[in-house]
């Protein structure tokens, strides 16, 4: 998807593309694990995959990492789930900011809405500690690109 992505760009190639792509992965995917799963490449060509012939304890030692293997999933799947249940609310506020107005006798009051979200960071205003204090433009511009 990396390259398709690159392709895209590079030869001027149509929006759906990408979603071409992205479709023929999806839909390759599982064929080429199940085939991969049921035939075998041996220097005689592709053969269907057969039992393996040897000692019983390779059979023993396959059925134990298919077990790991299905309680590893299950511990992946619940870990996902219980993430998905214990996802805080997100709640909207409405705030009130005033704004300078063009007259300056009455500043404009600007009513919106933000939301709150469970991973924010709050940013103070720079303060100018420069000696002749004239660098304040610096200060409020850092808070505004972290903003």
């Amino acid at each position: 998807m990396q390259v398709a992505g690159t392709l895209e760009e590079s030869l001027n190639l149509p929006a759906w593309f990408d979603s071409v792509i992205t479709a023929g992965l999806l839909i390759g995917f599982p064929i080429a694990l199940l085939l991969a799963w049921a035939f075998e490449m041996t220097p005689e060509g592709v053969k269907p995959t057969g039992t393996i012939e040897g000692d019983a304890n390779t059979t023993s030692s396959s059925k134990k990492m298919d077990s790991v293997i299905i309680v590893g999933i299950i511990l992946i799947l619940a870990l996902g789930l219980w993430q998905q249940m214990t996802k805080p609310v997100v709640t909207q506020v409405k705030a009130t900011e005033t704004v300078p107005s063009i007259d300056k006798k009455a500043p404009l009051k600007i009513a919106k809405e933000t939301e709150i979200l469970d991973a924010s960071i709050a940013v103070l205003p720079f303060t100018d500690l420069s000696k002749n204090g004239d660098q304040e433009y610096f200060s409020d511009g850092m808070a505004e690109e972290i903003l």
